[in-house]
């Protein structure tokens, strides 16, 4: 299976009205993200059917931009288990549960780059992985941990060299 792990696009901050972390909207600079973030995934797996994200606004937000920029928008299925602090046997557990379709995730940090780590190494590895980007993994139907294939991992601001029409 693809698997494209992507953090949320760039929140506000804490601060007036916004008093909890799980209410943290986007900000406009990450709604544009979102949106080229979800062109690209529409342009390398137009078929994708779901976007899993962690419950809270910021990436609730981030995975329903990407899904609105699909001909057939795929479902946006919150799930406990990518709430910050991530279990990572939960998460991989939840992830397999979709192992013959493609699926995007939507989290946090350093929960994506401790996962993304953990399919390819079974480790921890220091991984750039900026608000708003996504990177592509091949996970096998039984994939252990340091099992997976990274194929890329890329920023919103690569997206929008590459494709400024977007």
């Amino acid at each position: 299976m693809n698997l494209y792990l992507v953090r949320h696009a760039e929140a506000q901050m804490l601060g007036g009205e916004v008093r909890r972390d799980a209410d943290r909207p986007l900000t406009v600079r990450g709604e544009h993200d979102a949106i080229l973030m979800g062109r690209l995934l529409h342009t390398l797996e137009p078929g994708m059917r779901r976007i899993a994200s962690s419950p809270f606004l910021r990436s609730c937000r981030t995975a329903e931009l990407l899904s609105a920029q699909f001909a057939r928008p795929p479902v946006v299925d919150p799930w406990r288990v990518l709430e910050p602090g991530i279990s990572l046997c939960d998460v991989h557990a939840q992830v397999s549960l979709h192992a013959d379709e493609p699926l995007a995730i939507v989290a946090h940090q350093p929960d994506l780059t401790e996962y993304l780590s953990w399919l390819v190494a079974d480790a921890v590895a220091e991984i750039a992985f900026p608000p708003g980007a996504a990177a592509c993994l091949t996970l096998g139907a039984q994939t252990a941990p340091g099992g997976a294939r990274l194929h890329w991992i890329v920023p919103p601001v690569v997206v929008a060299q590459l494709h400024p029409e977007w």
